[in-house]
């Protein structure tokens, strides 16, 4: 059988391809974004001399230096098309010469490879990484909006006295990573009462997340101020 690898095709029956497990790619929200699949080459390239096997390896070198082709073993499943991945196939190990026999790097050498890619699973969720919080001060359980001061008299311990009415004020925060494109920020939880100057929406560039995939990041902070107490718990907004 033969292995190909974008336009490179090994030697018939020249390498066999291990295909460990694949491993699901959840994020932090438990949900399922994506599925790592690995193809790892161990092969044993043959040349009449050693002038035509150092042509013959660096024809290879060449041809897995490209990332993003397509893989494939002929006559089985084993098959990755790049475009039905979320960043194409990548190249994780370029080939290493591994053997140690005695005639290794005359007429032939033996090597190994690893290819990995994100297959997108099926339904994907659009989302993952979602999160948000609220803060309050003075939270709405204390009752009242009646602030006090403590003054230091010429004698004696500090006094107590009255030191107005103040407002209640709450700050609304949150993030959330799209599979795919940025997503809209959640509302503001009580719009009538948002500091728009005092208020941000960022859009950040899309990244590598950590165990594979973009990151299309967005974020938001607002602020607010009201004469009466504010309350609300944050969003379990599905998109």
């Amino acid at each position: 059988m033969i292995f190909r690898y974008g336009s490179y095709a090994h030697d018939d029956g020249e390498c066999w391809v291990e295909n460990p497990n694949p491993e699901n790619i959840v994020s932090s929200d438990g949900l399922l974004i994506g599925v790592k699949v690995r193809l790892i080459i161990h092969g044993r390239k043959h040349a009449a001399d050693p002038t035509a096997l150092t042509a013959a390896l660096q024809a290879m070198e060449a041809a897995y230096f490209i990332q993003g082709q397509d893989a494939s073993l002929d006559g089985t499943v084993l098959a990755i098309t790049s475009a039905s991945t979320r960043n194409g196939v990548v190249v994780t190990q370029p080939p290493a010469y591994t053997g140690t026999t005695p005639g290794q790097y005359t007429t032939y050498v033996d090597y190994t490879i690893a290819l990995e890619a994100e297959m997108i699973p099926q339904n994907p969720q659009p989302f993952f990484d979602y999160n948000e919080e609220i803060t309050f001060s003075p939270p709405s359980f204390a009752g009242t909006n009646q602030g006090f001061v403590f003054r230091q008299p010429l004698e004696g311990l500090p006094q107590r006295q009255g030191g107005g009415v103040f407002t209640f004020q709450a700050h609304q925060s949150g993030e959330v990573s799209g599979n795919f494109w940025w997503l809209e920020p959640q509302i503001p939880a009580w719009p009538d009462h948002i500091h728009w100057e005092q208020s941000t929406v960022k859009y950040t560039t899309a990244k590598g997340a950590t165990k594979g995939g973009f990151r299309y990041r967005t974020t938001w902070d607002y602020n607010f101020e009201a004469p009466v107490p504010l309350n609300m718990y944050p969003s379990l907004k599905l998109y």
